[in-house]
């Protein structure tokens, strides 16, 4: 499944870059290296994410109990939602781009045409700003780290 992913973004970025085509002097070793940089990309991703979860499952076994009884995941994946919806349009666009269709930052920032650093700003911006909503409705503070899974769902 990875592998068909990986070759369908390839296949874009050789759509999206057709115009420049006939400057490249060895097509086969470009797109070697799209499909490789993507390759690589996914692999890094994957393994932050994992190494993420173990560190937040390790951190969650006594944390997640106390946070478990006032508030099930559930419910607070339905804050994370309804908090993302009320970011502006541009950073809720950024933030759904980046934790539902599990775009890096690079990829948002050439989909969007923005610098990589506003993808950044603006993802930091929006965890805060979800972050502060749900301990506003909920009275309850939940660090980064606790958010994470349920924010790359």
């Amino acid at each position: 499944m990875e592998a068909k992913e990986i070759m369908q973004e390839v296949f874009l970025r050789i759509w999206l870059k057709r115009e420049s085509l006939n400057t490249v002097e060895k097509p086969a070793s470009w797109i070697y290296r799209i499909a490789s940089n993507l390759s690589l990309t996914r692999f890094r991703r994957q393994k932050l994410e994992k190494k993420v979860l173990l560190a937040v499952q390790a951190g969650m076994a006594t944390a997640h109990d106390t946070i478990e009884e006032d508030l099930n995941a559930r419910e607070l994946q339905q804050l994370i939602h309804k908090a993302a919806a009320l970011l502006p349009s541009r950073r809720r666009q950024i933030f759904t781009l980046s934790r539902e269709h599990g775009l890096a930052r690079k990829e948002i920032a050439e989909k969007l045409n923005i610098s990589e650093n506003t993808v950044k700003n603006q993802l930091g911006i929006s965890i805060k700003f979800i972050q502060e909503y749900i301990q506003k409705i909920t009275g309850l503070y939940i660090p980064c780290i606790l958010l994470l899974p349920l924010l790359l769902k």
